[in-house]
């Protein structure tokens, strides 16, 4: 049976993210609630990426998952196509993470059965034609 490994998940602001660091480190606790983190990187503060490759590169964070933000889409906060050709370019300029998330269209119960073709679809064309 694999083992488990907790991940989590930050969208904090940077200043509170090194409170947190820093209240933990005051503690002397031997908890480490950051040697797995996952973060959606094109919906996050430049600041918070920059300091999570800082914490990277010290060894706080030992598995870093960037996420594709695909729950966005689902939002209609930004279109698939769109945040597909973002995050490619942001994944190539940073390579430095563990993981990488790519990006799907999932169907929603909502959906008709056309819509939920249309969203497969879109999903698999994406990353046949890379």
């Amino acid at each position: 049976m694999p083992s488990l490994r907790f991940v989590c998940t930050l969208s904090i602001a940077p200043r509170d993210l090194r409170l947190l660091l820093q209240k933990l480190m005051d503690q002397d606790v031997d908890l480490k609630p950051f040697e797995s983190v996952l973060i959606s990187p094109l919906f996050s503060r430049p600041e918070t990426i920059r300091l999570l490759r800082k914490l990277k590169e010290d060894g706080t964070i030992k598995n870093l998952y960037f996420d594709s933000g695909g729950y966005q889409v689902q939002k209609g906060i930004i279109g698939y196509h769109a945040l597909y050709n973002q995050l490619l370019c942001f994944y190539r300029k940073n390579n430095w993470a563990d993981y990488y998330i790519l990006p799907d269209y999932p169907p929603t119960s909502l959906d008709s059965p056309e819509e939920i073709q249309q969203k497969v679809r879109l999903t698999v064309e994406c990353y046949s034609s890379q």
